[in-house]
């Protein structure tokens, strides 16, 4: 059985996740848009820099033998002919986006993440592009895709306004004000504020339904998924349907602070559902929830894939009734470029820039409601704060989802209208 058994939320980072060794570059930010209207919401502008300006970034000797967790400040550089074929794409992509060509932008930006697949400012150029050309589906894609990877809030802010732009073409004004709620808190800005017609916003994005359950016969159905997926261990096949049940129900410790506790039995609470973490390859690991379904069916829903990453994260996730908290901060990539004396500094103009682990994080919150009403869950998400506290709480009440906090008081159906 594939990878497409599992419905991936986080598909974007769970790949990246299991590819951390791959060293990537970034590109670099050009000069800011001739248009004012485009300046707040270009995914890739930032301000001028001067050169006195400029801090040093102090860089780690050597990267450990496994992945960090926490902060961490490293060196990663891309061979040169890829960090410069990457970069003269994404320069060509931007002017061309400038330009209003917008198909030679999305090739220029398709020839980027052929040298660095997956590569966040790629897609965040490529999804700007193409939400200029008026392509709304692939726009948000590529958008949901970058917005997935660890960046810095600024960068995220930008993407995030885009996504509201996107929703607001399709007539989603719920979603759109959420989007452009999420971007003034990342990084206020007067194009996110005249958005939100002064307001600060409610920075929470309901998605209902997502991600989808998958309905598998019994136990044995689930640890073959499971096994081909790389969650669980290499061991023999289970002989029945007790031991696939103790195999998969099996669980490690649901925040990273517990790491050193005991493994247990998830499953131990009669009904469901059950929320199971299970480590793998390079110190990511991976959260799914299971519960009983009809006829003696199993309904797993895969949350996503965290930890592992280049740069390090920590996570941490709950159960409560019918609600899953999950609160995943990775250490966000930096731009950095070589000095005139070859310290590395922060990256500016033209320049063929790498990437570094710097101290900046991205802090994201995520509330998954079940509810019989559905057989799919309702996702609630949104930025940590500072002190890396929820930004909203969460609560059923009949048909309707509260949510409360962050500038936020919603009543928002449960079941998508």
């Amino acid at each position: 059985m594939t990878r497409v058994a599992f419905a991936v939320t986080l598909a974007a980072m769970s790949m990246r996740m299991k590819m951390w060794v791959l060293a990537l570059t970034c590109g670099c930010d050009p000069k800011p848009a001739t248009d004012p209207k485009k300046e707040e919401v270009a995914a890739d502008v930032k301000p001028e820099v001067t050169p006195d300006s400029v801090a040093a970034v102090k860089v780690a000797p050597a990267r450990p033998a496994k992945p960090p967790t926490g902060k961490a400040v490293q060196l990663e550089k891309a061979p040169e002919p890829v960090r410069k074929a990457f970069w003269d794409a994404i320069q060509a992509g931007r002017k061309q986006t400038a330009a209003k060509d917008y198909a030679a932008a999305i090739a220029s930006f398709d020839a980027a993440l052929a040298q660095l697949p997956d590569h966040p400012r790629a897609l965040s150029g490529r999804g700007y592009a193409r939400l200029l050309a008026g392509e709304l589906e692939v726009a948000e894609a590529d958008l949901r895709r970058a917005l997935a990877a660890p960046g810095t809030r600024k960068l995220e802010s930008a993407i995030a306004f885009n996504l509201g732009l996107v929703a607001e073409q399709r007539g989603d004004a719920e979603l759109a004000r959420a989007q452009f709620g999420l971007a003034n808190t990342l990084h206020p800005s007067k194009a996110s504020q005249a958005k939100l017609s002064g307001g600060t916003g409610c920075p929470i994005e309901v998605r209902r339904a997502e991600p989808t359950a998958k309905l598998y016969a019994d136990w044995k159905a689930v640890w073959q998924v499971m096994y081909d997926e790389g969650f669980l261990e290499d061991e023999a096949k289970p002989a029945s349907e007790a031991e696939a049940r103790r195999l998969v129900c099996t669980s490690d410790p649901l925040t990273d602070a517990a790491a050193a506790d005991p493994r247990h039995d998830a499953c131990a609470v009669a009904g469901g559902p059950w929320l199971i973490r299970h480590e793998y390859g390079y110190g990511a690991h991976a959260l799914n929830v299971i519960q009983p379904a009809d006829g003696g069916q199993l309904r797993v829903t895969h949350l996503g894939a965290a930890g592992g990453g280049r740069c390090g994260a920590s996570s941490d996730a709950a159960l409560a009734g019918d609600i899953v908290t999950w609160k995943l901060t990775e250490y966000a990539p930096i731009d950095v470029m070589e000095g005139k004396d070859g310290e590395l500094v922060d990256c500016v103009g033209d320049n063929v820039c790498f990437t570094a682990c710097g101290e900046e994080v991205d802090a994201t919150w995520i509330a998954y409601v079940f509810s019989p009403r559905t057989p799919d869950p309702t996702r609630v998400s949104g930025p940590l704060s500072a002190k890396g506290e929820a930004p909203a709480s969460v609560s059923v009440d009949g048909e309707f989802l509260i949510i409360k906090g962050e500038g936020c008081d919603l009543k928002a159906p449960l079941v998508k209208p």
